[in-house]
């Protein structure tokens, strides 16, 4: 009987050792009263064990397990009542403001003085802006070109414009006549004068359908002299045939060469003083 009484006396002492040592239920780990809040922003709660400023902090943990933090991870460590508030979440992000579109790139400009050699001569300049050819072809005229071409008015000399620097061709109009292209093509750059002349061939032209219309009047009544005179022998003279035949050609060719001379229109370029 006594060794029975020691037995069941050391199997109680047992129990209660196991107890003691049995890890603390979940209400003791909520009661933890430290807190380490990581830069990271993670937080470690339980007892603090150890704390060195500057070096680290050891934290025994409410899952019975002993951490080592280095100072510069962590952010707080103390009483969790006098843990700051958590950071702020990030604000959100600000759309981003409207881009102005880039002004449009500066067109460098010319700046023309327009004048007419003959003070007397009314000129308009004139810039070419297209020019269109097409070809046909008849039965009796043969091939033939049309040319078509595109003008922009500048101003009328004595004047000044801007306008943007580039190689044009320039054309020039007398008076309400079409304008004429100048031949070549002109720098306008910078400051410059222009300086228009018109050789105005229009008498010319008017002087060639004069003799058209002469020459052909009396070459036909010269071909025509056979024909009206006394024709009772039989015999006709041809040689009136022949010389009006010759003034009616001679008059036609000579008349369409003074038709067709164009108006020669030129401009000076110097620069503006």
């Amino acid at each position: 009987m006594p060794y029975m009484r020691a037995a069941i006396l050391a199997a109680l002492l047992v129990t209660a050792a196991g107890a003691a040592s049995a890890p603390r239920p979940a209400h003791a780990q909520a009661a933890a009263p430290d807190v380490v809040m990581l830069h990271s922003g993670g937080m470690l709660r339980g007892t603090i064990a150890e704390s060195v400023p500057g070096e680290y902090v050891v934290i025994l943990l409410v899952t019975g397990e002993t951490r080592r933090i280095d100072a510069a991870e962590v952010k707080y460590a103390g009483l969790r009542a006098g843990a700051p508030p958590g950071a702020p979440p990030p604000p959100a992000a600000l759309p981003s403001p409207r881009r102005r579109p880039p002004p449009p790139a500066r067109v460098p400009m010319a700046r023309l003085t327009l004048e007419a050699a003959d003070p007397e001569q009314q000129l308009t300049f004139y810039t070419k802006t297209g020019e269109a050819v097409a070809s046909a072809w008849g039965y009796y005229s043969g091939a033939m070109t049309v040319r078509a071409q595109s003008f922009k008015k500048l101003c009328t000399a004595p004047c000044r414009v801007e306008v943007p620097e580039s190689r044009e061709t320039l054309a020039l109009a007398l008076g309400d006549r079409a304008p004429v292209p100048v031949p070549g093509a002109v720098d306008l750059r910078g400051d410059l004068t222009l300086r228009g002349k018109y050789k105005d061939d229009s008498g010319i032209r008017v002087g060639g359908w004069v003799i058209f219309g002469v020459g052909t009047a009396v070459g036909t009544g010269v071909m025509l002299v056979p024909l009206l005179g006394d024709n009772s022998s039989g015999d006709i003279n041809l040689t009136p045939l022949f010389i009006g035949t010759g003034i009616v050609i001679g008059s036609a060719i000579t008349s369409l060469i003074m038709i067709l001379n164009a108006d020669n229109p030129s401009v000076e370029t110097v620069p503006t003083p």
